[in-house]
């Protein structure tokens, strides 16, 4: 989000005049969605004295599991009544190197709340605590409960209206 000044090597092109000139740029958020996903850079080139090769960057990222305010990073208008708050409900895990490198995750249940680690064919209770570890890769958020934006959350009842509708019509043939 900070501001980055390009070098040399990646000046901008004006489209006026056609020259390469220092510029900088800077990613905004305008609009958050429902659901937010997140991927951390995991790995790396790393230059070698005769190649390049690839590493894993094993570094623990801190990260919320409730409550994550990116209010301060939107740029556009916000919606009062649905403020930009998401929690976290799943982790996409990596785990080994580059050769061999094994997937695993961790997720919140939405029924009953609980968080579970889940690892081939082996499911078990898990804390939401370790879902922040040197091996998240992936990370997944859901906007807060109460902050989902006006227009979504008047569709979202329509629609559960039509499929209960639906429904009721269907089990009564």
């Amino acid at each position: 989000m900070a501001e980055e000044t390009l070098d040399e090597d990646n000046l901008w092109r004006c489209p006026r005049c056609a020259d390469f000139k220092p510029a900088a740029k800077q990613f905004s958020l305008w609009k958050l969605p429902p659901h937010l996903v997140v991927h951390l850079k995991r790995f790396q080139y790393v230059p070698g004295a005769y190649f390049v090769h690839r590493q894993k960057i094993d570094d623990l990222v801190s990260f919320p599991i409730a409550r994550l305010d990116l209010g301060g990073f939107v740029r556009g208008p916000t919606d009062e009544a649905a403020p930009p708050v998401y929690d976290l409900f799943g982790v996409s895990e990596h785990s080994g190197g580059l050769g061999g490198g094994h997937y695993t995750a961790i997720a919140q249940n939405f029924k009953n709340k609980r968080w579970y680690a889940f690892n081939d064919s082996s499911v078990t209770e898990a804390d939401a605590s370790r879902a922040v570890s040197p091996q998240a890769y992936v990370l997944f958020y859901k906007r807060s409960r109460g902050s989902v934006p006006g227009a979504f959350r008047s569709r979202l009842q329509t629609l559960k209206a039509n499929y209960k509708a639906l429904y009721c019509n269907f089990a009564g043939l």
